[in-house]
This record gives structure tokens, sequence and C-alpha cells, in this order.
């Protein structure tokens, strides 16, 4: 299988195998998977796991059952957005992904905010993120990889394409310092997209999130 990897943001992971084109619409079909091992993993594990991210992110975490995606954001105190993360819990422990060249600092935000919260976090270095023909990414054994993504591939410049046409925004491509969450959403949308949770209680940032939304007036789109 001839491969061409990317450059930039993606660095390291496939931009395609050939013919993006095909690709594209075999991402469509969902008969295509994509090698997304080039983000980073990492784990939050501990009782108190899924209470202590919603106490300090976008996302309702309290009702977040086993298999199912999430997306959360992390917002400073003016409600400008500084980190993402992807994740899926499995009971006992949440796997988390995020952009390239972001781990670190997100990771430092974390934990200087667990304080009693009995929670872990650690980077992962043996599971890696792939998004499987028709299903959502998942975080899988690294020996696993070939087996789960099967033959036919998308590369990464089919899932951008797909992306762009969609409209969704990517946090760090997309977005600058001064972005806060109102200002991705669609002007059509009757929420903040799915990183953002309008009736969970307080989280840094959610002030000025609440009060842009009911206003109706985002700064920028």
């Amino acid at each position: 299988m001839t491969v061409l990897l990317t450059e930039g943001p993606d660095a390291g992971a496939p931009w395609h195998y050939g013919d993006p084109l095909r690709e594209q619409r075999a991402l469509l079909a969902g008969t295509a998977g994509v090698d997304l091992s080039h983000r980073p993993v990492f784990t939050i594990s501990g009782a108190d796991r899924l209470r202590w991210l919603n106490d300090i992110t976008t996302q309702d975490f309290t009702a977040l059952a086993p298999g199912q995606p999430t997306l959360a954001y992390i917002l400073d105190a003016q409600g400008r957005l500084t980190h993402v993360f992807g994740a899926t819990d499995d009971g006992s422990t949440l796997w988390c992904h995020t952009e390239p060249g972001h781990l670190e600092p997100l990771l430092a935000w974390l934990r200087r905010m667990v304080f009693a919260a009995r929670v872990e976090i650690a980077e992962v270095d043996d599971h890696v993120l792939v998004l499987p023909p028709a299903a959502n990414p998942v975080v899988v054994p690294r020996a696993e990889i070939e087996a789960i993504l099967g033959e036919t591939r998308a590369g990464i410049w089919a899932m951008e394409a797909l992306r762009i046409a969609s409209g969704t925004p990517r946090i760090f491509l997309d977005t600058d310092e001064r972005t806060i969450p109102n200002e991705l959403a669609s002007p059509d949308a009757d929420r903040l997209g799915p990183a953002v949770h309008l009736r969970k209680g307080c989280y840094p940032g959610q002030e000025t999130v609440a009060r842009v939304y009911n206003l109706g007036r985002p700064p920028r789109r």
C-alpha cells in the first residue's frame, strides 16, 4: 500500500494513499478507515474522573455512558478556548486524545486542577487513535491497528476535506487565542456544538459563554 505522509499540524500521518478523491468517497460510504495514531493519547482514571471533568470543562460528563464518545473544551476565566480533547469512557478509565503538539500544556493544566479529586492522569504510548470504517474514533492497542483499519484506507487529506465541507472548525487550526465557543457554532444552530453543554453547572469561562449565547451576538464567526 503506497502512502504519502503529511507535514504541518498532522505531521507523520498518512496524507493520502494515491487517490484522495476515491478515499473521500470511501469515507462518505463508511468503507474506509483512517490512521490517527499521530494524535496524542492519555487516560484519566479514578472514581471522581467524570464528576471532576464535569466541574472544569464545557462538557456534561455526569451522564456519559461507557462507549459513548464525547468532546470537551477547557476555557480560561474570560471564556477563551485554551484546550480541547476527545474522550470515551470504558466504565473505569476515560481514554482521551488531543491535537498534536498540545498534549504537554493540556496535561499540565489538568494536573494542576486535581487537588483532592480521586483521579490519575497518564500519557499512553501503547495505544493509538484510529477511525474504523463506519464508526467513531476509538483508542485501540497499537498492535491491533492494522486489523481494525482493514484494507481500505483514507488519508488525512480526505478526512479534512469532509470536515471543511461540513463547516466543522478544528481547534488551533481554525481558531486563535481569542476564540470563544460561541464563535464556532453554526449560525443556524440552537446550541453551541457537541463540546458545550448549556444546562450543566458552572465551569471556568461559563459566564461568558452563557452571556454571549443569551445575547445572540458572538464577537466573530
